[in-house]
């Protein structure tokens, strides 16, 4: 590793370690066309509304339940309201700029619903079952037999 040239260590408290920025690499040379078919099929549809067909579609949500008990919420109050709150982790929004949405929920609102509904044990299930029926629903003629498949966020 000492002689990698994209890589620096050095003996400081802060910065120690210093990786050079990769090139950009090229675009896959698919993936105009598959943008474009997917504009033609459906046009602009918001990621909001696809993770609630989502879940509406795989009804992963119906595991979830109170850390503490029972609640006093209609049970479609915090379905929205999670839904929400998963949009708002999933893409990086934060809870603050979802709730200022015209949806009719609270900062407050989808904040209780967050420690009181999903602990990370239910944010992992929720994530597996949706991948599982993504992965279950995909097209091999389109995406080809592999059977691997790389998280978004760079995780494992």
């Amino acid at each position: 590793m000492p002689k990698l040239p994209w890589l620096d260590i050095a003996e400081c408290k802060s910065g120690a370690i210093r990786l050079t920025a990769a090139e950009a690499q090229p675009e896959p040379r698919n993936l105009r066309r598959i943008k474009s078919e997917v504009q033609r099929r459906w046009g602009i549809v918001p990621l909001v509304d696809m993770l609630k067909e989502a879940v509406l579609r795989i009804g992963c949500l119906d595991a979830v339940t109170s850390v503490s008990g029972g609640g006093s919420l209609s049970p479609e109050v915090p379905a929205e309201r999670l839904l929400l709150v998963i949009y708002a982790y999933g893409t990086n929004t934060g809870i603050k700029a979802v709730a200022s949405g015209g949806h009719g929920h609270t900062e407050d609102g989808l904040r209780y619903v967050r420690r009181r509904y999903l602990s990370a044990e239910a944010a992992r299930a929720i994530a597996v079952q949706i991948a599982n029926a993504t992965f279950a629903a995909r097209s091999a003629e389109l995406w080809g037999q592999g059977s691997t498949a790389v998280a978004s966020d760079s995780t494992t």
